[in-house]
C-alpha cells in the first residue's frame, strides 16, 4: 500500500486543492493520504469520496524537536499536545501513553539555532520511527535523515511534506504490506515498523506541479498519471549504500 504519509492540504500559494488536482491524486497509483491540517475536513471529505484512504495526524513541537504523531481513530479530531517545557524524550512518552505513533520529523530539514539539536537528535528514545524523505527538504538533508535512520537502526517513511513545493507532490511516498483501512491500523503498521520511504520512479502529480513543466533529467511524468520505470541499475527491494529505499512504479502496491 503506497501512502503520502505528510500530503499537504494546500498548494503551493497556500490556497486549497482544487478538483482537478485531487483527481490527479486519485488517478496516481497511491493508495492514501494522511493529512497533517485536521481543520480542513472538508479535504478529508474530498478526497474519501474519491476512492483514497484518509487518515489524521499532527504535528507537535518539543523544544527544537519536530513530531508527526498519529493519534487513534477514537482522537483522530481531537488536539493533540504535550506538557509544557517536556524534553523531546518526555514528548515521546507522554504522546505514546495516549494510544500515538510517533515519528521523529527529519531533524535535518529546518533552520535551527545553531544546528544544536542535529548533535543530539541521535538520543530521543523510544520514536517508532523517522520522517526522513521529504519534498519540502533539501536532499542533502534527506540524506542526512537516512543515514540517522540506519544508526539508530529506526525504519523511515516518506512524503510530500505538508508545506512543499507543487512540483514536489508526490516524489517521496511510504510504502507498506499491513492491510490499512485507518489510523488504528496505520499505527499498527508504525508499531511493527512495517513501513519503509520509496521515491517515485518519475515525475509528479501533473496538476499540481510548476508550471515550467517536469523536472530536468529524465524524471517528466505522464499526463495519463502513470509512472514510467527508471532503469538506473537498482534491484527491487534493495535498498543503496545511502539507505534509500527502492523505486517503484507507483500503479504497484
Amino acid at each position: 500500500m503506497l501512502i503520502d504519509i505528510c500530503f499537504p492540504s494546500r498548494n503551493s500559494e497556500g490556497e486549497s486543492l482544487d478538483d482537478d488536482a485531487l483527481q490527479t491524486v486519485a488517478q496516481s497509483g497511491i493508495d492514501g493520504v494522511v493529512l497533517v491540517d485536521m481543520s480542513d475536513s472538508d479535504l478529508a471529505s474530498r478526497l474519501e469520496g474519491l476512492g483514497l484512504s484518509v487518515f489524521q495526524a499532527q504535528l507537535l513541537n518539543a523544544g527544537d524537536a519536530q513530531f508527526w504523531v498519529l493519534p487513534p481513530t477514537s482522537e483522530a479530531t481531537k488536539a493533540l499536545s504535550v506538557p509544557p517545557g517536556s524534553t523531546p524524550d518526555e514528548a515521546v512518552t507522554h504522546l505514546i501513553d495516549q494510544g500515538c505513533a510517533v515519528l521523529l520529523c527529519n531533524p535535518y530539514a529546518r533552520e535551527l539555532p545553531g544546528g544544536s539539536f542535529r548533535d543530539y537528535a541521535v538520543f530521543v528514545k523510544n520514536a517508532h520511527g523517522i520522517l526522513s524523505l521529504l519534498a519540502s527538504a533539501k536532499m542533502e538533508e534527506n540524506l542526512l535523515a537516512q543515514e540517522f535512520a540506519i544508526v539508530r537502526n529506526l525504519p523511515a517513511a516518506g512524503g510530500s511534506g505538508a508545506f512543499g513545493g507543487g512540483d514536489e507532490y508526490g516524489r517521496f511516498l511510504t510504502l507498506t504490506s499491513s492491510n490499512v483501512v485507518g489510523n488504528d491500523e496505520l499505527i499498527a503498521a508504525l508499531l511493527k515498523g512495517d513501513f519503509m520511504p520509496v521515491e517515485t520512479s518519475a515525475g509528479e502529480f501533473t496538476s499540481l506541479q510548476a508550471s515550467g513543466g517536469g523536472r530536468e533529467g529524465g524524471r517528466e511524468g505522464r499526463r495519463d498519471g502513470r509512472r514510467d520505470g527508471r532503469r538506473d541499475g537498482r534491484k527491487g527491494g534493495r535498498r543503496d549504500g545511502r539507505g534509500r529505499g527502492p523505486r517503484r512504479d507507483s500503479n504497484r502496491h
